[in-house]
């Protein structure tokens, strides 16, 4: 983590500060349940995560997998291991958009 942010831009201090007090709202909700979930936009307005994350990408793969001579030797390890990295890119979209939610509370 980043200790000294007076080299920094006002902005980048303000994102700084705001991925810290994310970082913490993250930690409380995956440890106390969602503080603010708003289940019809499948998003935790306090915490900027998904409820319930998708892969879609891992879905068509799994859709593909019989007819495809390339897909075909996947086993279902890789597949569960590729769906697990595209759930955590979807995390850290979440983080840092929360990031810069919080940063500019006034952007539109």
């Amino acid at each position: 983590m980043i200790n000294d942010t007076k080299k920094y831009s006002s902005g980048m201090r303000n994102f700084i500060d705001a991925s810290r007090d994310l970082e913490k709202r993250v930690e409380g909700c995956s440890s106390e349940g969602h503080v603010q979930p708003n289940t019809s936009k499948n998003i935790c307005e306090y915490c900027f995560q998904h409820l319930i994350y998708s892969t879609p990408i891992t879905a068509r793969i799994l859709k593909c997998r019989p007819n495809s001579k390339s897909l075909h030797n996947l086993t279902i390890r890789e597949i569960v291991e590729f769906s697990q990295k595209e759930v955590s890119g979807q995390m850290e979209w979440d983080f840092i958009n929360g990031a810069e939610e919080l940063a500019n509370p006034l952007k539109d």
